[in-house]
């Protein structure tokens, strides 16, 4: 699954509960006969909690109003913090997080004075999730820790549980097991607790983790698991998740026409909850499906349906760009280039945009072929005036010749000049693309160094946070400066090439092990190559194809002469190509997509024998397993 996909399901998670009419009917009831202050303002916040997930935006804000007013007239500070709590609540499911952040503020500037460490416990949770909502994860990490500190202190089991999955939701991105296992511990304690429904809300963010780390089995059981739990509670908006979480591992499977049943179904629950924002996220959904299945046209009218709905509507820039970008792709896979790139602006100007290499590598090539195609036509324009022009003139059959000949070699010319300016063009652009597939590093590797040199710092292990920095600081410098390059030494691509590794080493300890050499003949000072060509491999190894069945992952990075030509490979004993391709079918691997533009650009500037090679152990030998990468490349030298 991807990752615009994941943010696009935790979204839902935290958007998708909601509950029958007749429970709020029953509260408003009860509240209307208590006499007690403590009490009224209590089951305001039940009846607000429960309408933010089913009624309208409108009638929600008047719920919280209308409570904000009883305690403003009883002058009851409590009641007006618990207003200002619900007001951050509902805000930042409207994405207007400033706003959020200021009513958050503001309660537990009121909870805090008063040591109501109840009210201290969730208005920090709140805060959490106004910081992930922002991609503040590591300000998310500290609220989350602070807010379970409290809960463990209180002996307050719902709330621990809740904090516990909070957390693992917040770390997933960067320590997926570490985040599964935290909200493992979430569920188990809310279940023990009783609090059925929000354990049937965990259920289902689990499998929705479970699905995103491709745990089919494991996602199936917390799908189940999830409606076992909501037998009794009949909450739409979380059955709407739970069967929309059921289609995406339909489709992961190749299921496509029970996938497809299954969404529908889930907007027979989604049309339940009075919210034009939930039902711009059903028509996201479903455009994500139609745009996966390669149904571009359909998922263009879906993502329009849901944008048509935000079109009036004051924040939820998130959703806005998500249904951008699924417009983006799929006028790109029309070849509708226009309206691919407008769709991509739009999705950036919604500060939505996944900044991947082969997304920017895209919208480059996107634009070029947008303005060729544009000049096609101006020519064809051209043609056809000059063709009117003749017919005009046939009546002087010298004056014609003159004009056609005339016009063959502006014709003549203006061919030369473009092309001319073509290939200077395209020798810079591939420059530039060289530059650019070299100048970075993998988001997700950022993150996760950084991430791991938080979790040491936690972890008051200040010696491997500062050895885990001061590598990661050197490999960032030279990745900057080999950006500027076309060409290294050998001896410090490989200097950079084991700062890397070594990196990698600190994160998965002894489940690593790692060697790179080269041949006799190899004059590491001298011997020049292009840049973090290999990277992309050795990070496919170690997020994909290591570490099967507890097993040792080893990663052998070899260099060698012959003839006039550098060969250097990458070896691993992974899971092996085929078994690779099954757990990722359907999806292109970006590292060879990367290397193969690459190394065309080497071979356009003058490397015509350049090639490489993806090699399957299991292919050569049977008792081997793990995958191969040989690059042949031609031998140069300073000297």
């Amino acid at each position: 699954m991807k990752i615009t996909q994941f943010i696009g399901i935790l979204s839902l998670c935290l958007l998708s509960f909601t509950v029958k009419g007749h429970e709020i009917d029953g509260l408003l009831q009860k509240v209307a006969k208590v006499s007690v202050e403590r009490e009224k303002i209590e089951l305001w916040e039940k009846i607000i909690n429960l309408s933010i997930w089913q009624k309208s935006e409108t009638e929600t804000k008047n719920y919280i109003d209308r409570l904000y007013r009883y305690s403003k007239q009883k002058k009851n500070q409590y009641g007006m913090a618990t207003a200002d709590l619900l007001y951050a609540k509902y805000y930042e499911r409207q994405q207007e997080m400033d706003k959020a952040k200021k009513y958050a503020g503001l309660a537990y500037e009121y909870f805090s004075l008063k040591n109501d460490r109840l009210g201290m416990c969730k208005t920090l949770r709140q805060q959490g999730f106004n910081a992930f909502k922002t991609s503040n994860n590591e300000l998310a990490t500290k609220l989350a820790y602070k807010a379970l500190n409290i809960s463990i202190l209180i002996k307050n089991k719902t709330q621990e549980g809740l904090c516990m999955s909070q957390l693992g939701m917040i770390v997933f991105g960067t320590q997926p097991m570490e985040g599964i296992k935290l909200q493992k511990q979430g569920f188990e304690m809310l279940v023990k607790a009783g609090a059925k429904r929000e354990a049937s809300m965990t259920a289902i963010t689990l499998s929705t983790l479970y699905l995103n780390s491709n745990e089919n089995v494991m996602s199936q059981k917390y799908i189940d698991t999830f409606f076992v739990l909501q037998q009794g509670l009949n909450d739409a908006g979380l059955l709407a998740q739970g069967t929309t979480n059921a289609a995406l591992l339909a489709q992961g499977l190749g299921k496509l026409d029970q996938a497809e049943k299954l969404i529908e179904e889930s907007g027979k629950y989604f049309s339940q909850i009075k919210s034009v924002a939930v039902q711009a996220q059903f028509y996201r959904i479903k455009s994500v499906f139609y745009r996966d299945s390669n149904r571009f046209p359909e998922a263009i009218e879906a993502a329009k349906k849901g944008l048509s709905l935000l079109e009036n509507k004051q924040g939820l820039d998130s959703e806005k760009g998500m249904l951008q970008y699924t417009l983006f792709i799929a006028y790109k896979g029309l070849k509708q280039y226009e309206q691919a790139i407008e769709a991509y602006e739009q999705a950036v100007n919604a500060e939505f945009v996944v900044y991947d290499q082969q997304t920017q590598y895209g919208i480059a090539n996107l634009k070029e072929k947008y303005e060729t195609d544009k000049k096609e036509q101006e020519n064809k324009e051209l043609k056809q005036v000059n063709e009117i022009n003749q017919l005009k003139l046939s009546t002087n059959r010298y004056f014609i010749i003159g004009i056609v000949l005339l016009s063959l070699l502006l014709v003549v010319v203006f061919v030369l000049v473009i092309r001319n300016n073509r290939i200077k063009a395209r020798e810079k652009n591939i420059h530039l693309q060289q530059k650019l597939l070299i100048s970075q590093m993998n988001p997700h590797f950022i993150f996760n160094s950084l991430n791991s040199i938080q979790n040491f710092i936690y972890k008051q292990d200040p010696m491997k946070a500062a050895t885990y920095l001061s590598r990661f600081s050197e490999l960032m410098r030279m990745i900057l400066t080999f950006s500027r390059k076309d060409q290294v030494t050998l001896a410090e691509e490989k200097h950079l090439l084991e700062r890397y590794l070594e990196i990698q080493k600190l994160r998965f300890g002894d489940k690593l092990e790692w060697e790179i050499s080269s041949s006799d003949d190899i004059d590491d000072e001298n011997v020049l190559i292009q840049p973090m060509l290999s990277q992309p491999f050795i990070e496919n190894s170690l997020e994909h194809g290591l570490f099967k069945d507890n097993q040792v992952g080893k990663i052998s990075i070899r260099f060698a002469k012959e003839a006039d030509y550098l060969l250097f490979e990458i070896e691993d004993n992974g899971v092996g190509l085929n078994n690779l391709l099954k757990k990722h079918e359907g999806h292109e691997s970006l590292a060879t997509t990367i290397t193969e533009e690459r190394i065309a650009g080497i071979r356009t500037l003058g490397g015509t024998n350049t090639t490489f090679e993806v090699i399957n152990l299991s292919d050569i030998n049977e008792e081997l397993q793990g995958v191969k990468v040989l690059f042949k490349i031609p031998y140069q030298t300073l000297l």
